[in-house]
């Protein structure tokens, strides 16, 4: 490929518009600035999440930061941004050396931006064997009278909602925009059709976005737990980027939902054939379900 200019293949530094930057966790003997609590707590709270995210980001992408924008309002973005490249340089030269040779299986790095303090904070966190992960669980949405979360669990076996129907049509036509289109009306009007959601990520996984694949499939979790396609496409998701250990934790979560669904009971089949490699993703691909 013949470059025109070098200053085609230079990589120019993004500013992330911070004012402050913290770097770990203080000492528990000096004062320590209240943003810093925050940004401490919420990792803590989120542990679980947090450490999946880093796992799957380290085995995707490579080495990053998984970075999180805390809105003045204290809402906090999602899902994380992977900073990268341009992103990071920002960063010190004792930093950007963290951050370039921490183990790939041993740490992720988390950034959270405060909006409102103007403070950048970056911490590293350890990251358990793959074998000792657990699956993420979720409390739930609150539903109500006119959808129920029974009638959740009814339409992850047979939807009939006309709109997901359509969106449905167009996956297996291989038309994933016009199938975007129909599941975003769905959840327009239906914020909890837990469906929507696994399905919007099986598209986005089609499209190659996998961060936006997980995060919908986790949203698929977090309306209704039970939602076992979600449970499934993340099992996918995960073998597809070489954790098959975490796979077969996902898809068996799946079975214990939905003892009958033959795709999933397939899946571990063939992970049982491969046993010899337990880490090598299986080598014929295997469809996310909608």
């Amino acid at each position: 490929m013949s470059k025109i200019t070098p200053k085609d293949s230079e990589l120019k530094p993004v500013s992330l518009f911070f004012k402050s930057i913290y770097i770990g966790t203080p000492e528990e003997d000096i004062e320590i600035p209240q943003v810093v609590q925050k940004n401490i707590s919420l990792v803590e709270q989120n542990h679980l999440e947090i450490i999946t995210w880093g796992i799957f980001f380290n085995a995707h992408l490579g080495r990053g930061v998984q970075a999180y924008i805390r809105a003045s309002n204290g809402e906090i973005s999602y899902p994380p941004e992977y900073l990268q490249g341009a992103f990071l340089m920002f960063l010190n030269k004792n930093d950007i050396n963290a951050v370039s040779s921490y183990g790939i299986r041993e740490k992720t790095i988390v950034g959270i931006l405060d909006q409102e303090t103007g403070s950048f904070h970056l911490l590293d966190l350890s990251l358990p064997d793959e074998s000792d992960i657990s699956v993420l669980e979720f409390e739930g949405a609150e539903f109500f009278d006119e959808y129920t979360i029974e009638k959740d669990n009814a339409e992850l076996l047979r939807s009939s909602h006309v709109d997901f129907l359509k969106s449905r049509m167009a996956y297996k036509d291989s038309d994933y925009k016009k199938a975007l289109f129909y599941l975003n009306k769905v959840l327009e009007k239906n914020p909890n059709y837990s469906r929507a959601y696994s399905a919007r990520g099986a598209n986005y996984q089609e499209y190659q976005d996998m961060r936006y694949a997980l995060a919908n499939y986790f949203d698929g979790l977090e309306i209704n737990p039970n939602n076992w396609r979600s449970l499934y496409n993340i099992g996918i998701l995960f073998e597809e980027v070489g954790l098959v250990e975490i796979a077969r934790k996902y898809v068996e979560a799946c079975l214990e939902i939905n003892p009958d669904f033959d795709e999933a009971i397939n899946y571990l089949n063939l992970i049982s054939d491969d046993h010899d490699n337990p880490n090598e993703p299986i080598e014929m691909k295997i469809e996310v379900y909608d």
